[in-house]
């Protein structure tokens, strides 16, 4: 099988993509199949389309990468990809909202607080978290 692993991109978590996605194309090539590395870029699709693979192992993270949105570009192009569906990879990415259905559903889950994308930009996380820790 010829699969193409997509790793790297633009979120703070690329490099960490990358690592894993270096450590899966070495399983999946342990497991004779035949792998490219792909790097997120605004080519994605074309890059994945050059190569012609059987599937897709996506391994990036964040807004853009691991929210859905490859994943609605790949079905929307035909290309078989492991993973969740493009509506449960946008649930899931968000992470107030999936501890929400959790618990609505009785999942146990720990405690959590939401952090403003304006708090996020500002770089006052640690301010943030003390005013929590005050409380």
């Amino acid at each position: 099988m010829k699969v193409a692993v997509v790793c790297g991109g633009f979120s703070e978590e690329q490099n960490a993509s990358r690592k894993s996605g270096k450590n899966v194309a070495e399983a999946l090539e342990k497991l004779s199949h035949t792998v490219e590395i792909v790097e997120y870029s605004d080519q994605l699709i074309n890059e994945i389309k050059k190569i012609s693979p059987d599937a897709v192992f996506h391994m990036v993270q964040g807004k853009y990468h691991g929210d859905g949105t490859v994943q609605a570009l790949l079905e929307l192009t035909g290309i078989p990809y492991t993973g969740s569906r493009p509506y449960s990879a946008a649930l899931i990415n968000h992470k107030t909202i999936c501890k929400k259905i959790w618990r609505a559903g009785g999942v146990l889950t720990p405690d959590f607080f939401e952090y403003s994308y304006e708090e996020y930009k500002k770089d006052k996380f640690d301010d943030f978290l003390n005013k929590l820790n005050k409380k």
